[in-house]
């Protein structure tokens, strides 16, 4: 048998194996992590926080009055609000900490070493970015209202994620626009 074509087989299907694996954790419309690949890559973190003691956050983030968006503009804008969302959230962040699509308009920020002051200026970092972006063309200016939260001994990300989806739902409450720190 001849080795080279081993060999090559075995390239090819690695290549196929590494991008499925990507397809499978990018979210398609923003080319961010998707909710699975976030979640994952959250649970990592936890581990790694509850080993080292490190500074852990997370933030939840979602489009202010997404619905009227597509009610007014269509789809195809909403769709460019998410991207645009996506980009300005992920310029804002440092390369190790992780932004991803969780699902329709709502976004989770995976924040490392970041304690509570740190978690709340970066997310008025994301937020600041957001609002200024402004209209372009057909696609409206947006705000974003962003909950946080600071890792405290949860048992899973699921735990962590609803305590900043609770502080999410006080920004809102609030007037959104504005992000709030679970307690």
């Amino acid at each position: 048998q001849d080795g080279t074509e081993t060999v090559e087989n075995a390239r090819i299907l690695e290549s196929a194996r590494s991008a499925a694996e990507r397809v499978a954790n990018t979210d398609m419309l923003t080319g961010l992590p998707n909710r699975r690949h976030i979640l994952a890559m959250l649970e990592e973190a936890l581990r790694a926080a509850r080993q080292d003691g490190a500074a852990l956050a997370v933030a939840i983030f979602d489009i202010d009055h997404f619905k009227q968006i597509n009610d007014n503009h269509g789809h195809a804008a909403g769709d460019a609000v998410i991207r645009r969302v996506g980009q300005r959230a992920k310029a804002s962040l440092r390369d190790e900490d992780l932004v991803g699509r969780f699902g329709g308009e709502e976004f989770v920020c995976v924040l490392h070493g970041r304690s509570a002051r740190s978690a709340e200026l970066v997310a008025e970092r994301v937020r600041k970015a957001v609002e200024a972006d402004g209209r372009t063309g057909d696609v409206p200016g947006v705000t974003i209202s962003i909950g946080l939260a600071v890792f405290a001994g949860e048992g899973s990300a699921e735990d962590l994620l609803q305590r900043a989806d609770k502080a999410l739902y006080l920004a809102k409450r609030e007037g959104r626009n504005r992000s709030r720190m679970a307690a």
